[in-house]
């Protein structure tokens, strides 16, 4: 156990949500002026990390400690959100070391980040509590990690992981763990996933195999339903860094001809956060720059919106993929830019 009757955390990984650091520490300083005894620590993303592994060659970003080093200055000791879910397929890390009883990754995950402390603070160890960890048991999509978003995944990590943090083998590692979280939030204002790493439903039963529904079971569904509330901010994302050299191995060979709906299938593939467009009957499925996707039928469907295609109306054509987003005068018509090229992808269901 960590000394002091009171704890706080302030915020919640500041390094992700805009925080600036200059802020949080005139923070820290009022409240260690005002409550003296009082422990204070800061949750931050594992992101600061700029490596890991190796573990003894980890090392925290540079603009991390540009922006939070004064921070760090001012904490009992530091906590840190680690999510080994995140890793499950995406990583060659067996999975026996994400959820085995021996928690290795989440412990490695650990090491690296003393090891990044003692490079900055050589000369003094400062504590490491875990913020969150968790594991959804539902919500699970077609690409990893989100395949291992299953109850009998989650409740053997969870397992697990209160049982390390409860038992010697965290000593030395850690000063206190937490587990996010107690219930599923249904009403989160997120993608789906992100709603169901609850110990316990929403409505305070334990959890079973049926508790929720698969959305990789479900039937496609229309554009941006609850489901997917990230598409968009996804969509952003993609159409303004198609050309970006420093991630164009993302969409190298994904079939993205600069359409809205070949970027929508894309994000589908790869990460379930879009619907996908197969919902059009037939094998054959093309894409063209009036944001329309055809079936071999003759059916075809609108992947976007009126206020959609307004939005990205104005990207200049540098900025996508070998054709325009152009709003067309009449959304019934088609105008490709360019030749539609095809794909194939499954039967539609």
């Amino acid at each position: 156990s960590f000394p002091g009757d009171v704890h706080i955390a302030l915020g919640n990984e500041p390094d992700l949500n805009g925080v600036p650091g200059g802020l949080l520490h005139d923070v820290l300083r009022n409240v260690r002026r005002i409550a003296p005894s009082v422990r204070l620590t800061v949750p931050f993303a594992y992101a600061i990390m700029k490596k890991s592994n190796p573990v003894d060659v980890s090392e925290f970003r540079a603009e991390f400690i540009q922006e939070f080093g004064r921070v760090l200055e001012e904490l009992d000791y530091i906590s840190i959100n680690i999510y080994p879910f995140l890793s499950a397929g995406t990583t060659p890390v067996p999975m026996e070391n994400l959820f085995g009883h021996r928690m290795r990754f989440l412990v490695e995950q650990v090491d690296a980040l003393k090891v990044a402390l003692g490079r900055i603070y050589p000369f003094k160890e400062m504590p490491i509590a875990i913020g969150e960890t968790g594991w959804p048991s539902c919500g699970m999509g077609k690409s990893a990690p989100y395949t291992h978003a299953t109850y009998s995944e989650s409740v053997l990590f969870y397992r697990n992981v209160a049982k390390w943090i409860e038992s010697d083998a965290s000593d030395g590692k850690i000063v206190s763990g937490f587990l996010f979280t107690a219930f599923d939030e249904e009403r989160k204002g997120t993608r789906r996933i992100e709603r169901y790493y609850g110990i316990l439903a929403s409505n305070g039963v334990p959890k079973g195999e049926h508790t929720c529904s698969s959305i990789a079971a479900e039937s496609a569904v229309a554009w941006l339903e609850p489901d997917y509330p990230e598409c968009e901010n996804d969509l952003d994302w993609a159409i303004r860094n198609i050309d970006n050299p420093e991630v164009s191995d993302k969409f190298v060979g994904r079939g993205i001809d600069g359409s809205l709906c070949s970027f929508q299938q894309f994000l589908y593939d790869s990460r379930g956060s879009c619907p996908p467009i197969t919902r059009i009957p037939g094998e054959q499925v093309f894409y063209d720059s009036s944001q329309t996707a055809y079936g071999i039928i003759g059916k075809a469907t609108i992947c976007t919106t009126a206020r959609i295609r307004d939005k990205y109306a104005g990207l200049p054509p540098q900025q996508v993929a070998r054709g325009t987003f152009k709003a067309n005068e009449n959304p019934h018509q088609v105008v490709p830019a360019f030749a539609p090229r095809r794909y194939r992808w499954p039967m539609a269901g």
